[in-house]
C-alpha cells in the first residue's frame, strides 16, 4: 500500500469476496418459510426481508444500468455503447456531450465494470482483470467530491447506493482536510482480488499525478494538459486506458482542439472547425 495511505484511519466494511459471500440471510428467511419459527419469528423474518430488499436494491449500483430491453438498456444508448465499445481498440477516447445526457453517468460505469470486473454479456469494449490501480478525477476536491465520488459511491452518508454495490466495498479511506472526501476505496473483483480506485483533483497540479502506474484513468471534465500528459506517463508500462466525459464549456481550449485533431470520430461525432487551421 502506498506510504501516504498508512496515516489514515479507514472506514472498513463487513465484506467478503463475492465467491465466499455469506448468505445467512437467505439462510434465515428458508427456516422462516419452512414451519420452524413462531408466528412472532415469521413475522420479524418478513419485516427483515422486506428492509433488506429495499436497502439490496439501493445498492446495485451498475447491476441495474443499461440492461437490455429496459427503458435505458444498452440497445437505447447507442453513443454509450460507441463509448464503452471503443475502449477496446483505443487508449484515449474522450465522450463530448451536453450537461446532463448520462456522461458521468457513463464514465462512473466504466470504472466499475474495470474495478469489479464483472462484465455484462453485451459488453464489447476492453476487459480489465486482476488486482489493478485506477484513479477517478475531477476539477477540484469538492468538484469530485460531489459528482465523481458521488456517482461511484453514492451521496455523503449514503455509501453503497452509487455505481458501486455496498457488497463490493471492502474499505474506504477519507481525504485528511476535506469533510466528506474519499481518497482511496478498496474493491472487491470477481477474482477475490482487491482493486484499488484513488479520487484525484486537476487542481491538486501534476506532482500529486507523478510516481505510480496505473490500469485505467477516469477524466471527468477538462484536465489541464499537463495533468492529462502526466496520466498518459501513468498508463504507459500497463497498457492502461485514459478515458475523459466532458461537456466543452470553455469553448475551444487547447486540449480540446489536440484531442480533436488527432482522433477518430466514432459514432457521429463531428469535428470541431478550428479557425486557425484553416
Amino acid at each position: 500500500m502506498s506510504k501516504h495511505l498508512m496515516g489514515m484511519n479507514p472506514l472498513e466494511f463487513n465484506t467478503l469476496p463475492p465467491e465466499l459471500a455469506d448468505n445467512s440471510f437467505e439462510m434465515e428467511l428458508a427456516n422462516a418459510s419452512d414451519g420452524r419459527s413462531t408466528d412472532a419469528q415469521h413475522d420479524e423474518y418478513i419485516l427483515k426481508a422486506v428492509r433488506e430488499l429495499k436497502k439490496r436494491g439501493k445498492a446495485q449500483g451498475y447491476r441495474n444500468l443499461f440492461v437490455p430491453g429496459t427503458p435505458f438498456g444498452i440497445d437505447k444508448c447507442p453513443k454509450h455503447k460507441a463509448f464503452f465499445d471503443a475502449t477496446k481498440d483505443y487508449r484515449q477516447i474522450m465522450f463530448r456531450a451536453g450537461n446532463r445526457t448520462g456522461k458521468s453517468v457513463a464514465g462512473a460505469f466504466l470504472t466499475t465494470l474495470f474495478a469489479v470486473q464483472d462484465y455484462p454479456d453485451w459488453w464489447e469494449g476492453k476487459v480489465l482483470r486482476g488486482p489493478l490501480s485506477l484513479w477517478a478525477c475531477g476539477k477540484t476536491v469538492q468538484i469530485t467530491r460531489d459528482t465523481v465520488q458521488k456517482e461511484m459511491l453514492g451521496p455523503m452518508g449514503q455509501i453503497g447506493t452509487g455505481m458501486l454495490p455496498l457488497d463490493r466495498i471492502k474499505k474506504i479511506w477519507s481525504r485528511a482536510g476535506s469533510p466528506g472526501s474519499v481518497d482511496t476505496v478498496e474493491i472487491w473483483n470477481d477474482y477475490q482480488d482487491v482493486t484499488l480506485i484513488g479520487f484525484k483533483s486537476y487542481d491538486q497540479g501534476t506532482d500529486s499525478f507523478v510516481g505510480t502506474a496505473k490500469h485505467g484513468i477516469w477524466e471527468d471534465e477538462e484536465p489541464t494538459s499537463d495533468v492529462h500528459n502526466e496520466c498518459l506517463f501513468r498508463t504507459a508500462t500497463t497498457g492502461g486506458i485514459i478515458y475523459n466525459t466532458v461537456t466543452p464549456i470553455s469553448g475551444l481550449t487547447e486540449y480540446i482542439a489536440a484531442f480533436d485533431r488527432g482522433a477518430a470520430h466514432l459514432a457521429g461525432a463531428q469535428t470541431i472547425v478550428n479557425i486557425n487551421d484553416e
